[in-house]
């Protein structure tokens, strides 16, 4: 699938900033965290700012409420319910954004930038070496991610009234976390985070299963020059997380309103810090793109989560135009975005699927699983 065009991409990023001013416009005193549980027959109906994760089964309606953002809890690296929801009940409805961007596996952090060292004149030392600039961080600890300080500056004695002086190397960048997370990045080269391949969606799968998606490999920091003013090299940038799964199980009714959406994009990671006489600190993995007090990098992205909407056995199917399913790269990039499945009922209904924007799409009736359609 070839890259979105500039008024996709426009329309995409239209949407998003849409959803998260709805989602942000009131803060919610009653949010709630959503563990895993079986409820019962009771119905869940979300408030803007609520938390959900893993499994929930035994409910009557399941409900994200108009103008509001349910969220995936992030995947933390220990707990296997989180960065994940699925949701069995009688009747779901989508009126607002569901969302799992950025909830998958972790981005690497980018390296630090290498200390400068004023060059030695006449022998005389005006200024020592300064040091590298530290790494950026990763969202949990894993074994991929191995961002590192870049190195410091030193003058030494090369001899009688002779000195020298060694700039900073810069650091390494962390590696994306999952089964197909980017490798460290050398300087300004990026590894982006995979769903079912290395850097690209690469799934070919013909059932229900769904994946996080992968972290983006940090990128290593620039080393330092020896010279007059002793500047240091610049922080690499970190690798943006990928997204969470979302699968969903309706028995009887699934209704998506308009202009509504569910979210399993991956993020950016953040730019590295620039560099003063010591090095820039090297730049964090990011959920989402907002949370970076300084910049997000392009082109960082974590992979697209899967989505699945098992709607083989609903008899009330109502998807209002406008209603959007994203599971895209981060920086809405479609080569390494997520997949989505959406499994119809085997008769009647002649609703639309919703507008789908993923690395690969697929829609089936159960009944002929040989006959998907690709978007």
């Amino acid at each position: 699938m070839g890259r979105l065009a500039n008024n996709t991409r426009w329309t995409v990023t239209r949407v998003l900033l849409t959803l998260m001013t709805l989602a942000s416009t009131v803060m919610n005193a009653s949010a709630a965290d959503w563990p895993p549980t079986d409820h019962g027959g009771s119905d869940v109906v979300s408030a803007d700012g609520d938390i959900i994760w893993g499994v929930h089964t035994g409910i009557g309606t399941f409900r994200v409420t108009s103008g509001s953002a349910l969220s995936v809890r992030p995947y933390d690296g220990q707990d296997t319910a989180t960065g994940m929801l699925e949701v069995h009940a009688l009747l779901i409805e989508i009126d607002g954004a569901l969302d799992a961007t950025g909830a998958g596996f972790t981005g690497g952090g980018g390296g630090g930038g290498g200390g400068g060292c004023i060059q030695p004149c006449f022998g005389i030392i005006v200024l020592g070496g300064f040091t590298g600039g530290g790494p950026g961080l990763a969202q949990y600890a894993c074994a991929a991610d191995t961002a590192s300080s870049g190195g410091s500056a030193y003058v030494y004695n090369a001899g009688i009234s002779t000195w020298g002086c060694s700039s900073g190397s810069g650091g390494s960048g962390g590696g994306g976390d999952g089964p197909f997370g980017g490798i460290p990045g050398a300087t300004d080269t990026v590894h982006r985070g995979g769903y079912a391949a290395p850097e690209t969606n690469g799934d070919t799968s013909m059932d229900r299963s769904t994946l996080m998606g992968s972290g983006c490999g940090g990128v290593a920091g620039t080393g330092a020059f020896c010279s007059a003013t002793g500047v240091g090299g610049p922080g690499g940038s970190g690798g943006g997380c990928g997204g969470g799964t979302i699968r969903l199980f309706p028995s009887q009714g699934f209704r998506m309103s308009a202009w509504c959406a569910i979210l399993a994009n991956g993020s950016l990671g953040e730019m590295g810090k620039p560099n003063g006489m010591s090095g820039g600190l090297g730049g964090d993995s990011l959920r989402a793109n907002f949370d970076s007090p300084w910049l997000y990098a392009p082109g960082t992205g974590g992979a697209g989560g899967g989505v699945l909407l098992d709607l083989a056995s609903v008899n009330d199917l109502v998807v209002e135009t406008g209603a959007t399913i994203f599971s895209l790269g981060g920086g809405d990039e479609p080569a390494n975005g997520g997949t989505v499945k959406i499994f119809r009922p085997i008769t009647g209904s002649q609703a639309e699927n919703p507008s789908v924007l993923a690395g690969r799409s697929l829609s089936v009736s159960p009944a002929q699983v040989q006959d998907w359609e690709i978007y």
